[in-house]
């Protein structure tokens, strides 16, 4: 029997393969020939590379954290083209709680790693764009790539989310040539307004309404740098503080869904497919996954019997007939805080759980198969 472990992460607390191992340790404790295979699945945000990281080379480089600080990343590359998550150095688990502020984050960084992929010869660029701590439209990314960026008056604004709103003139660098770039995200937010980057996620990042009321109109501001260019009427323009409808619009670059793209360059299908049981699971199963989170979306591969679902909570069970069990790290006097802190152990158990239900579901002869 071949069992593929493919969760995604426990936010706070576990990365999606660190899950997939304590499980694949714990159905190994019970029954050491089992055939377990633990893959690192993601959605376009955090460990997205890692999903990806299979046959592919690992470049590392150089760069500046969310508030400019010197930090070390990687980003990844095969054949023609190059791998960059932008969480790598402009994510929010880049900063402590304290210091988030979208007025002062910036993507310079994440315009560093696109210099460096760029200098290394890469024909495209696919940017993974989930996780952000920041909401400056790209520009920051763009200033990194030579941009300049200029008041009314003409004085020169080095950009962040807070003085979006200042800019009325851009220069782009003579001479700049770039790979085609792609923006892979899984979120459908449009660039600006009720449904956009800066009313749905800037409170997350650290903004507060004042500070929201001044991101909006930085957003509002740039999409009128490009009057005929409708960008508010793209989906996922939005993402990472406006980072896809900020380098559509300067660069061109295409802005695409994230998990249809790393289910077929990781062959996450094909794994599904010739799976005998597949676990998958994360932090919480709750209302949200019946509704395109990544969870839901590694069901949608198959639609035989052969799904297990692994949880910290469980507090909507999903409802299908493809799924053979469902487990929560909480209940059995087991608190939400106390599955926090003791994730691992407790993953380990629910393995063990899994190879019991799967010997008496299947018999200990088909079970080794």
């Amino acid at each position: 029997m071949k069992i593929l472990v493919a969760s995604d992460s426990f936010k706070g607390t576990l990365s999606s393969r660190q899950v997939g191992e304590y499980l694949a340790r714990g159905l190994r404790a019970q029954n050491p020939d089992a055939d377990v295979e633990v893959v690192a699945v993601a959605d376009g945000g955090e460990g997205s590379l890692e999903m990806l990281a299979a046959g592919k080379t690992k470049y590392r480089f150089m760069a500046h954290d969310p508030l400019g600080r010197r930090m070390g990343g990687y980003y990844l590359g095969h054949e023609d083209t190059a791998y960059l998550e932008m969480a790598v150095t402009c994510g929010l688990t880049r900063l402590r709680e304290e210091e988030y502020n979208p007025m002062v984050t910036s993507t310079y960084g994440l315009g560093e790693n696109i210099k460096k992929a760029a200098g290394k010869g890469f024909r495209r660029i696919v940017i993974f764009a989930g996780g952000s701590a920041t909401n400056d439209a790209g520009l920051g990314a763009l200033h990194a790539l030579g941009f300049t960026f200029f008041s009314g008056n003409g004085t020169e604004i080095v950009p962040a989310g807070g003085n979006l709103k200042d800019i009325a003139s851009y220069n782009r660098p003579e001479g700049l040539r770039l790979p085609a770039i792609t923006v892979a995200t899984d979120v459908t937010n449009v660039f600006y307004g009720t449904n956009g980057a800066t009313h749905v996620y800037a409170a997350q990042k650290g903004a507060t309404p004042a500070m929201r009321r001044l991101l909006e109109a930085g957003m509002k501001n740039i999409a009128a740098l490009f009057p005929g260019a409708a960008v508010n009427r793209i989906p996922g323009g939005g993402a990472a503080g406006g980072l896809a409808g900020g380098l559509h619009l300067f660069l061109g670059a295409d802005i695409v869904p994230a998990t249809p793209l790393l289910f077929r360059e990781a062959g996450l299908e094909r794994k599904v497919a010739s799976a005998d049981i597949v676990v998958t699971g994360e932090g919480r199963i709750d209302r949200q996954t019946h509704h395109g989170k990544l969870v839901s979306r590694v069901l949608a591969l198959g639609a035989e019997p052969k799904f297990i679902i692994v949880a910290g909570q469980v507090e909507a069970p999903l409802r299908s007939g493809s799924i053979l069990l469902q487990l929560s790290l909480t209940g059995d006097w087991v608190t939400r805080e106390e599955a926090m802190q003791n994730a691992g152990k407790l993953l380990v158990k629910k393995g063990k759980e899994l190879a019991k239900f799967l010997e008496n579901k299947f018999g200990q002869k088909h079970f080794n198969a």
